[in-house]
């Protein structure tokens, strides 16, 4: 649809569409990946790390080629396309683990989480929306901010920031995935507030290096906190409910991470933008450390080992 699009309304169908696929895969991927992979923190690395480690190729990519390609509004849907049919069939190569006789019919499901484990499900699913809040911050501000300290308009150049975020996130993935669940969750919401000061300091200062470090620091954050949050959460799901349970998971986490993009969008008209973004930072700054308060008063339990 995006490839064929010919109006602003076709754009919106099309992600309206695109958001619907994202949403169904992220909660059926998880799934999917935790009863391959049988080890919890193994699914949970390969899972975030997949996710950031495509954005920030992704980001760079588009970008180069929207810049200096031919057909720079297609071309990098037609490439989407073609790696879309190489993932196809492997997905039609999977081995199914249930037997068939375990194997249910595809029926529409009511949101669920696992009834005797709601408060540990709903703190980790906390950490991993209040990550997502700060992502939506991130990706919201770097590239108009970007665009005006440097004037250009040149596409990878403006992506690059944002690729350079999603590239820090994967890498505290992958450096430190041996930390516990919970310590990792409390050390990304940290370093999700420190990075989230530093991007309002380094606006306020029009500074381009702070910018830089904040998205390394926020990065990282990001990436610890939502690494902590998916371990915290895969131990507490039986079985049978991986599908359902994982659907509802992603499904809170993209919903705070549109209301925080919508918020700032929402607040910009009668306070202006810059007013909005430190209005709704402030909030995810507190938002953050009210999290940390909760699992720092949590007592440990199966789902704080190693992330």
């Amino acid at each position: 649809m995006l490839l064929l699009a010919q109006s602003t309304a076709w754009l919106f169908a099309a992600r309206v569409v695109n958001g619907v696929a994202v949403g169904a895969l992220a909660g059926a991927g998880s799934a999917a990946l935790l009863e391959l992979g049988k080890q919890a923190k193994t699914s949970a690395l390969v899972t975030t790390v997949a996710i950031s480690g495509g954005g920030a190729v992704g980001i760079v990519l588009s970008g180069v080629l929207a810049q200096y390609a031919p057909f720079p509004l297609l071309l990098c849907y037609v490439v989407y396309l073609v790696l879309m049919l190489f993932v196809l069939s492997g997905v039609f190569t999977m081995v199914e683990p249930l037997p068939p006789g375990h194997r249910r019919p595809f029926h529409p499901h009511r949101p669920r989480w696992p009834a005797r484990q709601t408060i540990p499900f709903l703190l980790g699913t906390a950490v991993g929306a209040v990550a997502y809040c700060a992502n939506a911050l991130f990706l919201s501000v770097l590239p108009s901010f970007f665009t005006v300290q440097l004037q250009t308009t040149n596409i990878t150049l403006v992506a690059t920031p944002v690729a350079l975020f999603f590239l820090s996130l994967t890498m505290a993935q992958i450096v430190l995935h041996q930390l516990a669940a919970q310590r990792a969750a409390v050390i990304g919401l940290l370093l999700e507030a420190i990075g989230l000061g530093l991007m309002l300091y380094a606006t306020a200062l029009g500074s381009v290096p702070l910018l830089l470090v904040a998205i390394l620091v926020g990065g990282a954050g990001v990436g610890l906190a939502t690494l902590g949050s998916l371990s915290l959460v895969s131990p507490l799901i039986a079985p049978q409910e991986r599908g359902d349970v994982f659907g509802t998971y992603y499904a809170l986490l993209f919903l705070c991470l549109g209301v925080a993009a919508v918020a700032v969008g929402v607040l910009a008209n009668p306070l202006g933008l810059i007013v909005a973004v430190r209005w709704i930072t402030s909030i995810i700054m507190v938002l953050c450390l009210t999290t940390v308060g909760a699992l720092l008063l949590r007592p440990p339990g199966p789902a704080s080992g190693t992330a």
